[in-house]
């Protein structure tokens, strides 16, 4: 399954045993007519899918939906489903201005080549 939109979050890594890492991406759809914040989970190797990511980048999440059960200490059985990220395709860069330092400006006077003053 795939689903494009704007990244709107990137929350930080969480350790959760040291057989388990996980990190959370949150999209906002942009095509929609009500658009949609959908939570997506990267787990161990794919948390490095996110790396390069930044807010406000559109993208294409390619993920698998799980679902599992779990029974609590009272006995009660709960559900629970997980958009599982395998591949992110970055549509464009952010929005947000990036910033070039200056070009260097030397004191020394520099020869040039050029047939004219």
């Amino acid at each position: 399954m795939e689903q494009s939109g704007k990244v709107k979050v990137i929350l930080p890594k969480q350790t959760i045993s040291d057989k388990l890492t996980k990190q959370v991406l949150v999209i906002e759809t942009t095509n929609d007519k009500y658009p949609q914040v959908i939570s997506f989970e990267a787990v161990n190797d794919r948390t490095k899918l996110l790396d390069n990511l930044s807010v406000g980048s559109d993208v294409t999440v390619h993920f698998n939906l799980n679902g599992r059960e779990w029974v609590n200490k009272q006995g009660e059985k709960q559900y629970f489903n997980t958009l599982a990220v395998w591949k992110i395709d970055v549509l464009s860069a952010s929005e947000t201005p990036q910033y070039a330092p200056p070009a260097e400006i030397s004191s020394k006077a520099e020869e040039d080549d050029l047939p004219f003053s």
